[in-house]
């Protein structure tokens, strides 16, 4: 290091001689002192282009766009800028012209950087900055810092910047900023909206979940059974904005709770499993659910939840008083505005980080993660907004589903052998995903049967109706997100910089 800063003291002493010189030999002199030898960058073996013609007054270029580094997506470009006589360095006109030429130049891959100097100050700046935050360094101050000039030479070195080292540092920097930021000063979730719950553990869904069929079936042969049914909602049913059952339910039996003697309907369904039932661990009875929540009355009610492992945010109201299963998660305060923070992009962020990332790509979650969130307190109408676009999501959602739901079984009723009670392939499932031609060429493929020639344009009309009212929906509830993105930005007090960082890793 003693060698580099001998080579700093020398370029520092020669400042006053340099700043007389004409902008060719400030370039040469940069390049070969501080670029070269101080930093290792091979200069003088690449080619060095001025680009005299598109650079504002006071400016001149040097691209170093001809190295072969390890990272290739690591592109160095040097702005050198001239400002002789001047001894308060970079003056803000100069910068000003620096910012408005510099973002221009297309030949520098995205994670690339400018480096503008007055040959004593230097800046880094990373070019996909919207701020154009830089890293500032004064080498004249540097001889006598020591931290300041081993930051200097980690950061600004031909090794570390070239192979994307340095983007790295800086990239890891401004995210521990960021997450300091949106978890300092702000009350947590729990501490405004109380604990969040697990759904329950039945021990053998398939003793406890049933059908429609099933559950129909059950209170016709005694109507007590009702007493004890409840909807279900496992991680299917878990969606963003929208719980939407699958008329799925349960047989709700809490421990100490029910006689099964009193549902005889019941116990026939339960008892081809009493043996199995009975292996489970713990002191339930052998007809009981294996674990409850210690607040279940609180299920049955209009609730928040959301799912333990999902790719997305997966938050909503639920209006439907659903029994949630193992993997499910709720907090009993059902706040619109609460929804909306936490299926905004801040909030998925935030529980991204500190979730466990599984081999297929869905974060787990975990209800101490998500009660230890930051919750700002909004102003009224702010608050009342976000509700209001949390709600509107919600029936957005609901209806859109409704509309997805329907065609399908126009679909299975209409055009295919066994109608309603037909199983749809998944490209059908998702038709909406599809061009009419791709919908009909897998129901021929796949049910060997075809549109009837005279209501081919009939369904091609309706089929494009339909595809468009949901296009229609998700550009609506994606501008709601949107809103909602914006509202939180300004909550959390993000600038352009920190909000393009969340944005580019949600």
């Amino acid at each position: 290091m003693d060698s580099q800063k001998a080579i700093l003291q020398a370029w520092v002493d020669r400042l006053d001689e340099l700043n007389k010189k004409d902008k060719a030999s400030q370039i040469s002199a940069f390049s070969a002192e501080i670029l070269e030898k101080l930093l290792g960058y091979n200069a003088s073996g690449n080619t060095i282009t001025i680009k005299a013609d598109t650079t504002p007054d006071h400016f001149f270029d040097l691209l170093l766009g001809q190295f072969k580094p390890a990272n290739q997506n690591a592109v160095a470009a040097l702005k050198l800028a001239e400002s002789a006589g001047k001894e308060s360095g970079i003056s803000s006109e100069m910068e000003k012209n620096f910012k408005d030429e510099a973002w221009k130049f297309t030949e520098l891959e995205k994670d690339g950087f400018y480096l503008l100097t007055d040959l004593n100050e230097i800046r880094l700046y990373p070019k996909n900055r919207k701020n154009k935050i830089c890293e500032r360094f004064v080498l004249s101050e540097m001889l006598e810092n020591e931290t300041a000039f081993s930051r200097f030479y980690l950061l600004l070195n031909a090794i570390n910047l070239l192979s994307g080292k340095t983007a790295k540092w800086l990239h890891e920097s401004a995210v521990l900023f960021l997450n300091e930021k949106l978890r300092t000063s702000y009350q947590t979730l729990k501490e405004m909206y109380g604990p969040v719950h697990r759904g329950i553990v039945t021990g053998l869904d398939a003793a406890f979940v049933i059908d429609e069929a099933t559950k129909d079936r059950l209170i016709k042969e005694d109507p007590r059974s009702a007493d004890i049914l409840k909807p279900y909602v496992d991680k299917a049913d878990l969606d963003k904005w929208l719980t939407d059952s699958r008329s799925l339910w349960l047989i709700y039996t809490p421990e100490n709770l029910y006689d099964i003697e009193n549902y005889p309907a019941i116990k026939n369904h339960l008892m081809p499993f009493k043996e199995q039932l009975e292996k489970r661990a713990g002191s339930q009875k052998w007809y009981e659910l294996e674990q409850v929540s210690a607040h279940p009355e609180s299920m049955f009610a209009t609730k928040l939840g959301f799912s333990e492992h999902s790719h997305n945010p997966t938050f909503a109201i639920d209006k439907n008083g659903g029994v949630y299963d193992h993997t499910g998660f709720y907090t009993t305060e059902s706040d619109y505005y609460l929804v909306a923070l936490l299926n905004s992009s801040v909030l998925w962020y935030l529980i991204r980080n500190s979730s466990l990332k599984k081999p297929d790509g869905t974060y787990e979650l975990s209800a101490r993660e998500i009660e230890n969130l930051p919750i700002p307190d909004a102003p009224g109408l702010v608050r009342g907004r976000m509700g209001q676009l949390s709600d509107f999501c919600h029936d957005a959602v609901l209806t859109r589903n409704d509309l997805i739901k329907h065609f399908r079984g126009m679909t299975a009723y209409n055009l295919l052998p066994e109608g309603l009670s037909s199983t749809l392939t998944q490209r059908l499932h998702n038709w909406f995903s599809l061009e009419f031609d791709t919908f009909r060429s897998e129901i021929v493929d796949s049910f060997k049967t075809d549109i009837p020639a005279d209501d081919i344009q009939l369904w091609n009309d309706y089929f494009y109706q339909e595809r468009n009212k949901v296009f229609n929906m998700n550009a609506d509830i994606a501008r709601s997100e949107k809103e909602i993105d914006l509202l939180v930005y300004e909550l959390f007090g993000l600038n352009p910089d920190e909000i393009d960082l969340i944005e580019r890793m949600v």
